[in-house]
C-alpha cells in the first residue's frame, strides 16, 4: 500500500496536488513515478509555471468619470473580476505592460482633458494600491497609444497628447524591475517616414513587439491598416510588418509567444485577425467578436499562453469576452468587471512577452 506524508501524518490516501502552477501545493513525500503521474494530469506544481492573472487599471465610465480602481481576474477560468486596489488618481487611456511580478501603468488622460506623464506600478499577485515608478520621457506623455513588453522591458509608443498638441511618433521604454523615468527608444514609421499614431494597439513575443492600426492624423480624421514591429531588447525605429484587413482605430490586441491577435475597432468592426509574430506579412482572418456591435473599442486586451480576454463593448460595459489564441473562431462571453468602464490599462502575469 502506497503511503504519503502530508502535513506530517502517514496515511494510505495520497493527497491530490494543487497544480500546475508554481504557487500550488503538493504536501507529503512523493516518489518520482508518483510525481510524474500528477504532472501528466496537470496537477503537479511546476517551478516557473506562473498562474495566469490579468489586471485592468483605471478607465472611465462617462466622459467625466475617471476611475481609480484596479480589477483582477484568473485568465484560466472564466468568471467575474475582483477588486485588487486603486491607482493614485483617476486615469483613462493609460498604457499598461508587465513582467511576471510587476505591472506598469504609464501616462493617461485625467479629468479636465489634460494628459499626464506619470508612471505607476503594482506588485502582481498581492492586492494593493499602485506606487510611483517615474515619469515618461521629456514632454511626451500620451494617451491612447500602444504598449507591449518582454520579461524585462516595457514599451510605450505613440498616442495623442494634451488636446491641441497633436499625435506622437515617439517610442520609449522602461526596465520593469527597477523604478525611474522612461528612456527614448526610437520612432514609429510608415515605410521610411516617421508617422504619428494614436488609438492603435500592441502585442509581443519574448523578442518582438508588434503594433497595428490606429489614427494617423490629429482629431481622428484618418485611420490606417499599417502593422509595424520592433525588436524589444534593442533600440531603434519601427519596421514594416504588413497590413490589417482594413484600416481601423481603437482596436484591441494581445498575444502568446507566437501569435498576435487584433480585434474590433472603430465603426463597430467585429472582425478578429492574427499575425505570426516571428515572421512578417499581412494579418489573417481569425473570426468575429461575441456579439454584433461589440467593437472592443478602447478595450485593451490581456492574455495567457492560451487565452485572450478583452472588453465586450465600446462604452460603459461590464462584460468581457475571450478567445483561444492558438485556434481560429469567434470570441465567447467571459464574465464581468467590477464596474462598467472603458479605456483601462491591461496587464497579465503570463503574456506573449514572457
Amino acid at each position: 500500500m502506497s503511503k504519503q506524508w502530508p502535513a506530517g501524518i502517514i496515511t494510505p490516501t495520497p493527497a491530490t496536488p494543487a497544480g500546475p502552477y508554481q504557487n500550488g501545493a503538493a504536501p507529503g513525500v512523493w516518489t518520482i513515478g508518483q510525481a510524474a503521474f500528477w504532472v501528466k494530469q496537470g496537477l503537479w506544481p511546476t517551478a516557473g509555471n506562473l498562474a495566469p492573472y490579468g489586471y485592468l487599471a483605471g478607465g472611465n465610465s462617462t466622459a467625466t468619470s475617471f476611475q481609480t480602481n484596479i480589477d483582477y481576474l484568473t485568465i484560466s477560468t472564466s468568471g467575474n473580476a475582483t477588486s485588487f486596489g486603486n491607482l493614485s488618481g483617476g486615469y483613462a487611456y493609460a498604457l499598461g505592460c508587465s513582467s511576471a511580478t510587476r505591472g506598469v501603468i504609464a501616462g493617461g488622460l485625467i479629468s479636465g482633458g489634460a494628459s499626464v506623464n506619470t508612471i505607476n506600478y503594482i506588485t502582481l499577485g498581492t492586492s494593493g494600491n499602485s506606487s510611483s515608478f517615474g515619469q515618461m520621457v521629456s514632454t511626451v506623455h500620451p494617451y491612447q497609444g500602444a504598449s507591449c513588453a518582454s520579461a524585462t522591458r516595457g514599451i510605450f509608443a505613440g498616442g495623442e497628447q494634451t488636446a491641441g498638441d497633436g499625435l506622437s511618433s515617439a517610442i520609449q521604454y522602461v526596465t520593469i524591475a527597477t523604478t525611474g523615468n522612461s528612456t527614448a527608444f526610437g520612432e514609429l514609421r510608415e515605410g521610411l517616414n516617421p508617422r504619428n499614431f494614436a488609438q492603435f494597439s500592441g502585442c509581443s513575443s519574448p523578442t518582438r513587439g508588434v503594433f497595428g492600426g490606429g489614427n494617423i492624423s490629429f482629431n481622428a480624421s484618418g485611420t490606417t491598416s499599417v502593422i509595424n514591429y520592433i525588436t524589444i531588447a534593442s533600440t531603434g525605429n519601427s519596421s514594416s510588418f504588413g497590413v490589417l484587413a482594413a484600416a481601423t482605430a481603437g482596436l484591441t490586441s494581445f498575444s502568446n509567444s507566437t501569435r498576435g491577435i487584433f480585434a474590433g475597432g472603430s465603426g463597430s468592426t467585429t472582425s478578429i485577425s492574427y499575425v505570426t509574430i516571428a515572421s512578417t506579412g499581412n494579418a489573417t482572418a481569425f473570426g468575429t467578436l461575441y456579439a454584433t456591435g461589440s467593437s472592443g473599442f478602447y478595450a485593451q486586451g490581456l492574455s495567457s499562453s492560451t487565452l485572450g480576454v478583452f472588453g465586450l463593448n465600446a462604452y460603459d460595459a461590464t462584460a468581457m469576452q475571450y478567445l483561444t489564441i492558438g485556434t481560429t473562431g469567434n470570441s465567447l462571453l467571459w464574465g464581468n468587471l467590477t464596474q462598467a468602464k472603458f479605456g483601462y490599462a491591461a496587464m497579465s502575469t503570463v503574456h506573449g512577452g514572457l
